[in-house]
């Protein structure tokens, strides 16, 4: 769904830089990060066979992890209907996971954008003196 790009910022808060009809608004990332954090290989494939990397010639969703240290991880998932797997910059292997990884990293930068709540006189909302 296009490139996103955020980083946290002093405040802990994810803030993003790209696209820059985005650029700085807050994101919520918890999504994308709670799912890589809770995902789980139901499978490894060491030496995967030629049609394996295949389905991720043209990956579904990259993701670039980088560090403060200027390291980085970069997943690549498939696309298709069938089972999902993901390469990894650590090394040759795929990890077969479950769709719903897939799905939980798979949204378009809109969907992923902090609410921003109403002020009051924007809302139509007017405080009402307090009765005594």
């Amino acid at each position: 769904h296009g490139i996103l790009v955020a980083a946290k910022n002093a405040e802990g808060k994810w803030i993003v830089s790209e696209p820059s009809t985005m650029k700085g608004r807050e994101l919520e990332a918890e999504r994308m990060l709670d799912a890589l954090r809770e995902a789980r290989a139901e499978a490894i494939l060491d030496s995967p066979a030629p049609a394996d990397r295949a389905r991720l010639a043209r990956a579904a969703v990259e993701i670039e992890l980088a560090a403060k240290d200027g390291s980085a991880t970069k997943l690549g998932f498939s696309a298709g209907k069938g089972e999902v797997y993901v390469r990894s910059s650590i090394g040759p292997m795929l990890f077969k996971v479950a769709r719903t990884v897939l799905d939980a990293v798979n949204f378009k930068a809109a969907d992923v954008l902090k609410k921003e709540e109403p002020k009051a006189e924007e809302s139509g909302k007017k405080e009402s003196p307090a009765k005594k």
